[in-house]
């Protein structure tokens, strides 16, 4: 039964019809700035068609050789890290229509953009279709019809697949920092691992890794390696504002729950 239903999604598929930017330091410096206009980021379905060949300028190129990932970790944090996995592509698509074969859904996708693939994946990606499991309980997961998003992941026998352990956000919900990131700057820090670190947890630096804390490093944080050779997340007015903010409700939360069981005990 798997070799037919293998064969099937073969057949279905086949029947349809790169290197890294480079910046100066003072570039670099340029675009992590905050920005002025919020508005002027936002990217429109026009803006981000492609030509049938995507111009190499714009594509950061992975190995086709499957390497360990920077962190053995499946827990999906940030689009930081997606990008950073050797053999992971990245991708901005539109999903135009779902079929189930067998165990397996198949998205039939209009790939917009390719922020990372490897030769393989730039094969893989050319009949539009993401393989993914059938169930959850697989790690299979559910993509809305008619929604743009970016997506991550694999490329097995020259065939895309995704799963819970990529990433699959919606492209409304990205921040404006998400999308240079994934643009530009992600790239530049390739170099750099990101650690998580649990909440109460003491963690110290390293020179080659950014410390994960919360959610504001995955919405505002890029992870660049500095003059002086070490990782760390570039500073901007909305990372700190947010990290300020959630440095406040933590507090706030833990005063609250400690009054309770000060309260309860006695």
């Amino acid at each position: 039964c798997e070799n037919e239903e293998e064969s099937a999604i073969t057949e279905w598929i086949e029947a349809d019809d790169n290197g890294h930017q480079k910046f100066t330091n003072e570039e670099i410096v340029n675009l992590v700035q905050p920005e002025g206009n919020p508005n002027e980021d936002e990217e429109s379905e026009e803006e981000v068609s492609l030509p049938d060949r995507v111009s190499q300028a714009n594509v950061t190129k992975a190995p086709d050789v499957d390497l360990p990932y920077v962190e053995q970790n499946c827990a999906a944090f940030s689009a930081i890290d997606f990008f950073k996995r050797f053999s992971v592509s990245v991708i901005l698509a539109r999903v135009k229509r779902e079929r189930i074969l067998g165990d397996t859904k198949v998205y039939k996708v209009r790939v917009r953009k390719e922020y990372k693939v490897s030769d393989k994946g730039v094969l893989a990606l050319k009949s539009g279709r993401l393989l993914t499991p059938k169930y959850g309980a697989m790690c299979g997961v559910d993509l809305e019809v008619g929604k743009l998003y970016v997506i991550s992941g694999n490329i097995v026998t020259l065939k895309a697949q995704i799963n819970m352990c990529g990433m699959r956000t919606e492209w409304n919900q990205l921040t404006r920092r998400q999308r240079k990131g994934l643009r530009v700057l992600y790239r530049h820090g390739c170099t750099c691992k990101i650690r998580r670190c649990s909440l109460g947890k003491r963690c110290y630096r390293q020179r080659d890794s950014c410390t994960w804390r919360n959610s504001c490093e995955t919405k505002e944080g890029i992870c660049l390696r500095q003059p002086n050779k070490s990782c760390m997340w570039a500073r901007t007015r909305l990372l700190t504002t947010c990290s300020r903010e959630w440095r406040r409700n933590v507090t706030m939360s833990s005063s609250y729950h400690q009054y309770n069981n000060f309260a309860f005990h006695h």
